[in-house]
């Protein structure tokens, strides 16, 4: 959820919005809140499905002539990569 908020709103309120949340579940769940926090902040910060997700993005969209679609061709790849990274690091670099 984190990866697709970030998307269309700034990384930073996306983190803001979720970090309560992740808190809640990993209390709930008995597991530190370090992995589910950690989670959070790396998924808000995956911005490459769209080019409204950063100002940086929509500035090289109009300089590189891209279009919409070619955020997609790359981005969903790239999203999965870290997804992947992401579920398997993060456990190990901060155990529960």
């Amino acid at each position: 959820m984190t990866s697709l908020f970030s998307q269309t709103i700034s990384n930073s309120a996306t983190a803001i919005l979720m970090a309560p949340i992740a808190l809640i579940a990993s209390t709930t769940l008995d597991v530190s809140p370090a992995l589910f926090l950690i989670t959070v902040a790396i998924s808000a910060s995956t911005i490459c499905l769209t080019p409204v997700a950063t100002p940086t993005n929509a500035m090289i969209m109009s300089a590189g002539n891209y279009k919409f679609v070619d955020y997609f061709k790359v981005g969903v790849p790239l999203l999965l990569i870290m997804f992947a990274t992401t579920i398997l690091l993060v456990p190990v670099i901060w155990p529960y």
